[in-house]
């Protein structure tokens, strides 16, 4: 799977990467993440313990390790608003509301066949 032609439409403002510490998030989801626009305002449920990944900044990890079981709490309004929370840390950031439908950008889908 070519994760970077996955999130070349995407304009992310948020991403959350609900991954275990030996499960999900490989090298290759991690790159591609870093390279989406949204990369700096990431959200990961565990620290990564597989070879070669690069962990998002401990305030952006909910759980550090195995020990605890915290979560990852998002909250939408219907004007396209969200704030997420990092249950273990109490800290929370809010995301403004979407941009007007004249405003978005499409994204172009595959003929069905």
């Amino acid at each position: 799977m070519s994760y970077r032609a996955t999130f070349a439409p995407l304009t992310p403002r948020a991403v959350v990467v609900n991954n275990g510490p030996r499960k999900g998030g490989s090298v290759e989801v991690f790159d591609a993440i870093r390279r989406s626009p949204g990369a700096d305002n990431g959200w990961q449920l565990h620290r990564s313990e597989l070879a070669g990944v690069e962990n998002l900044p401990d305030a952006q990890i909910v759980n550090l390790d195995e020990s605890t079981g915290h979560w990852i709490k998002a909250s939408a309004r219907e004007d396209g608003s969200f704030t997420v929370v990092n249950g273990r840390t109490a800290a929370s950031k809010r995301y403004g509301p979407t941009a007007p439908a004249a405003t978005r950008r499409p994204i172009a889908l595959p003929a069905v066949k």
